[in-house]
Parts: C-alpha cells; sequence; structure tokens
C-alpha cells in the first residue's frame, strides 16, 4: 500500500484541533499565489498548499480574479448583509497532535496580551506513535470565517459543474472531489511545522532571540530544525527563489517586524464535495474526467462536506 504523503499526515494529525485542514505550504508564494487564501477562494489543494481558481466574492476584474479569469456566466455571490466575520486569534505558541509531546520551552513566545515576542530558547517534540504533527506560530494568527454559511452552500451546489469544467478547462489535473470552497482561514506571519512518521522520534527547534516584551524593531528567524528519526520539517516564509547574481557578496537585509505580512495560511476552512458511495469502502476515490462533473443518481446536498469529512446535511463522517 503506498504510503501518505508527509503533507497529508500532517494535515489528519492535526485534525484533532478541530482548526480545520492544515496546510503544509503555508506561504502564497510557496504556492504560485499573489495573494493571501481568503474567504470566498475557489479552488484545490496540492502537495500540502492552497491553489486558488478565483474568488467568488469580488467582481471579474478584482485581484483576485485576474490571473486565471473567471468561470463563464461567473456572477459574484451578493448579500444585504455582512458575509465575512473575525474571530477571536490563535496565541502565539505551539500546537500538536495528540501523538506529540510537548517536552520543553525555555523560554515563551506568546505575551499575556497574544501580542508577539521575539522568541528566544528551545521548543522539543517527542512523538510516542507512528506519526504526529507540530506546528509552531511565532505569531498570533488572525481568523475568518463566513457569517451565513447557508448563502455559501447554496452557492456551492447552484455552481459546482461550472468550476469544475472551469477547472479542466485551465487545465489543473482536479476532479470534483478536488474543488473547494474557503469559508474560513487562518493567517499568521512565521511558523515552523514538523511532521513525525516513525514511532520515538524526535523534534526540536532552536530560537535564538531575546525574551522580553520591547520588541518592536526586528524579528530574526535564524533557527532550524534538529531532528532524529524520520521526521519532514520546514520554516517560513522563506524565499521562493534562488537570489539574484547581482546581490552576490551583499548581507541580507533584515526582516522588518513593522512591516511584515499576515499572509501565511496555517489553517484553512471550507466546503467540497464527496461522491464516494457511503456504502463502499471509504478510501476509494472516484476518477473523473472532463465529461465526469456531476453526481449521477445522487443528491449532491448529500455530498456536501466540510473540509473536516463532515457532511454538511446528515451526521456522518468521511475521512478525508
Amino acid at each position: 500500500m503506498k504510503a501518505a504523503p508527509y503533507w497529508d499526515i500532517y494535515n489528519t494529525q492535526l485534525a484533532c484541533l478541530n482548526y480545520g485542514r492544515a496546510t503544509w505550504e503555508a506561504d502564497p508564494k510557496a504556492n504560485g499565489e499573489d495573494h493571501a487564501v481568503q474567504v470566498g477562494d475557489v479552488g484545490y489543494m496540492r502537495n500540502g498548499g492552497f491553489h486558488r481558481l478565483f474568488n467568488i466574492l469580488q467582481e471579474k476584474d478584482h485581484a483576485w480574479n485576474q490571473s486565471l479569469g473567471v468561470p463563464d456566466d461567473f456572477k459574484p455571490l451578493k448579500s444585504m448583509g455582512k458575509i465575512i466575520f473575525a474571530r477571536s486569534p490563535l496565541k502565539a505558541g505551539a500546537l500538536h497532535s495528540h501523538t506529540v509531546r510537548h517536552i520543553s520551552a525555555h523560554s515563551h513566545i506568546s505575551s499575556p496580551t497574544g501580542s508577539p515576542v521575539t522568541p528566544s530558547g528551545e521548543f522539543s517534540f517527542s512523538c510516542s506513535r507512528e506519526r504526529g504533527a507540530a506546528l509552531i506560530l511565532f505569531d498570533q494568527a488572525y481568523r475568518n470565517d463566513v457569517l451565513i454559511t447557508e448563502l455559501f452552500e447554496e452557492y456551492f451546489l447552484a455552481n459546482y459543474e461550472s468550476w469544475l469544467t472551469f477547472a479542466h478547462r485551465l487545465k489543473r489535473g482536479v476532479s470534483l472531489d478536488d474543488i473547494i470552497l474557503v469559508t474560513g482561514r487562518d493567517v499568521t506571519s512565521d511558523w515552523a511545522m514538523a511532521v513525525f512518521s516513525q514511532g520515538e522520534t524526535k523534534g526540536k527547534a532552536d530560537l535564538g532571540a531575546d525574551t522580553s516584551l520591547g520588541f518592536s524593531a526586528t524579528f530574526g528567524m535564524e533557527f532550524g530544525w534538529k531532528t532524529e528519526g524520520i521526521v519532514h520539517s520546514h520554516s517560513g516564509p522563506l524565499p521562493v527563489e534562488p537570489p539574484s547574481p547581482h546581490s552576490k557578496g551583499k548581507a541580507r537585509a533584515p526582516v522588518s517586524r513593522q512591516n511584515k505580512d499576515w499572509d501565511q495560511c496555517v489553517f484553512l476552512r471550507g466546503y467540497c464535495l464527496r461522491r464516494r458511495n457511503f456504502l463502499a469502502p471509504r478510501h476509494l476515490k472516484a476518477a473523473a474526467g472532463p465529461s465526469d462533473v456531476g453526481p449521477g443518481d445522487r443528491d449532491p446536498r448529500d455530498m456536501l462536506m466540510t473540509l473536516s469529512g463532515e457532511s454538511v446535511h446528515s451526521n456522518s463522517a468521511v475521512s478525508m
């Protein structure tokens, strides 16, 4: 049996947090995107990162919709009231699966007010089972979600076929099961992630700087993962392009904490369709071709799922 990709292991292991789908590639630039993930985005996951096709809340000439265009007969979703609301942010610190133990932190990276703190010291984790995952937030993560969920559900069911046709026209290699409508996302500025895929492995992140709350100028992210066993790890954001030849020999400018962007999406919430026959084995996935854009004789409402694998209109759940 083919082993699951590490980015899928990362997501399934952090599902216990109930924050949504955990994204391995949090940086939009690492996914070839110019803009952060937004509520209302239609897209798909690939290699642990979200790829936008277009956004249903914006007009076709909006910057988010100009890169690839929009489906034929596209009409943005309109509402008489507020569509998106902000939730309480996730505090800076360490998050991990039930199988991972946070052994030690020689210093703290969060303040009582939730403000960013220059990290220092060492955060150590151990994994007691074959699989586990850990996420470090160096700053709080801001959270947005759709307020009128039923409006998004109806819009999804009315338009998913044209979305899939649009994706096929773009040669994106996606099936109906892959199409996602984003209903919520958590974004931060700096992060580190690790996936454990072997029992009794350990991961350690070294963080160097001071712990005082007077951190108004810069944050130097000069740390790295030290691991034992089979552990996949990375941190970001980092440059996704090699340095210019003209910058050879020049010192790298520090990253300003005042000018940083909160565009790193660490958790994603949304709707998708699962065409799986609920009486069949859950691990079977139907193949889709350009002519296979519908659910057959099944009611699409019965196949509308959240990214956590919960059915929107029934009590059933599907393993994602």
